[in-house]
């Protein structure tokens, strides 16, 4: 019996675009490691300092055209890229 395999995830353009800006400013700031997906961590990893997490967050509200509230910002979404994507999906789908 053959095992059923499941395809990864389809990433969004929001997605897309998050993971872009996020490892384009990591890099900016000397990061040289991997590419980012959906899992890399900012801030346990000790990837970007909490003023560089700002910072990004500044470039992806620029990008997108948004505007976060601290209220909507918790320790997870700043530290997994994937979290931040998905915080910015449900501000453009209000």
């Amino acid at each position: 019996m053959e095992e059923s395999r499941s395809a990864p995830p389809i990433q969004t353009d929001i997605e897309q675009r998050v993971l872009a800006t996020a490892e384009r400013f990591a890099r900016a700031n000397g990061y040289t490691g991997a590419p980012f997906d959906d899992e890399t961590r900012l801030i346990s990893t000790g990837l970007l300092s909490s003023l560089e997490v700002i910072e990004l967050i500044m470039e992806v509200e620029d990008e997108f055209g948004i505007e976060f509230f601290e209220r909507e910002l918790s320790l997870d979404i700043l530290d997994r890229v994937g979290e931040l994507a998905q915080a910015v999906e449900r501000k453009l789908t209000r």
